[in-house]
């Protein structure tokens, strides 16, 4: 690409993030005041982090944790205890029909003329169509939630599947690059449900009636949405830490650019990668200020938040944050993409210059 191409994009590209740079607040490699001066950041990684950023760290081993009641907190008397209806019943329920006669009446009087249609005879159809539907998907459910022994084969499968998520979950995290003590805060949540499960599958295989099993299903469906909490609590943190990688990768490109461009010719393209190089740092700067307090206020979460739900307002605005540095991620390798390619053709040997031949005359 030719210097003068490229001078309106340049600055354009320079204007808009130096705006960027500007809503940040903060300069390049120096979120909070400059290295190691992160408020509210106390602590260091297993592994080294760029210049500004830090996990928190917690000092006391982390004890397994259990989202069980607390036998010492009682419920407030005038609470009315939350009960979850069953969502099935054992006791077949046939779905009336709609008799010859009615249908018959309904056709006649909505008859269109001359063509024998009916609207009404329709939406019975319809009517009898759904409710056969239903009765089947009532029926399935029956053959197994009305029988112990496919009721239990059901549980056992759906609490050994849940344990199998939470242990993959463990293992991505293990290889994030946490360091030891926020590691350890995420295993002992993880393990805490993990126990619990296993609690509730030594319950399950010990059930004597069918009462009681149903009742263990009803327990494992209102962990539902806990577990989709806890989920989304270790795709947050995960986020993070893939913006953390990024930005040691994009320190190490800074320098190696910036050592680039002082070796290269003085030339306009040199001048643009340098713009490039600025632009780029503005970017990175913006990533980290957006991501530094998210470690801190998603470790600060608490079991029994994830349980009620009540996390679920940290848990989006952490998403959100680390979707905006995730995109000055971006922009950033955008940049450092387009500063080198400036300086390759600002180092770009010179075309020899056509030797004149003669015209013959």
């Amino acid at each position: 690409m030719k210097y003068r191409s490229r001078n309106a994009v340049v600055a354009m590209l320079a204007a808009g993030l130096l705006v960027l740079g500007g809503l940040s607040g903060v300069a390049a490699h120096g979120p909070g005041g400059g290295p190691g001066k992160v408020p509210g950041l106390p602590g260091s990684s297993a592994r080294p982090l760029p210049s500004g950023w830090a996990w928190p760290s917690d000092l006391k081993t982390q004890p397994v944790k259990s989202h069980q009641p607390d036998p010492s907190n009682k419920p407030d008397p005038s609470e009315k205890p939350k009960v979850t209806p069953p969502p099935f019943s054992c006791v077949p329920v046939p779905t009336p029909s709609a008799t010859a006669s009615s249908v018959g009446d309904a056709a006649n009087a909505g008859k269109l003329a001359g063509r024998g249609f009916s609207w009404a005879a329709e939406v019975a159809a319809f009517r009898d169509h759904v409710n056969a539907q239903q009765q089947k998907v009532n029926a399935d459910k029956q053959k197994v939630f009305c029988n112990m022994i496919a009721l239990r084969k059901t549980l056992d499968a759906q609490i050994s599947g849940r344990i199998r998520t939470l242990q993959q979950w463990a293992t991505q995290i293990g290889k994030s690059g946490l360091g030891a003590s926020d590691l350890a805060t995420v295993d002992g949540e993880l393990n805490g449900l993990i126990a619990d499960l296993q609690a509730l599958k030594t319950k399950v295989d010990g059930e004597t009636t069918l009462a009681d099993l149903q009742a263990d299903y009803q327990t494992l469906a209102g962990h539902a949405s806990m577990y989709r909490t806890v989920q989304l609590w270790i795709t947050d943190l995960l986020d993070a830490e893939q913006v953390i990688k990024a930005g040691t990768e994009l320190t190490t490109l800074e320098n190696k650019i910036a050592a680039e461009i002082a070796a290269a010719p003085a030339a306009p393209e040199t001048a643009d990668a340098q713009i490039f190089l600025n632009n780029m740092k503005l970017a990175v700067s913006a990533a980290e200020a957006r991501v530094a307090p998210l470690p801190a206020s998603l470790l600060a979460i608490t079991p029994a938040q994830l349980a009620d739900g009540s996390a679920m307002a940290t848990l989006t605005s952490a998403r959100v944050q680390a979707g905006l540095a995730s995109w000055y991620v971006r922009v950033a390798r955008m940049m450092g993409s387009w500063a080198e390619r400036e300086l390759k053709e600002a180092t770009a040997p010179s075309k020899a210059a056509a030797t004149p031949t003669a015209t013959p005359i």
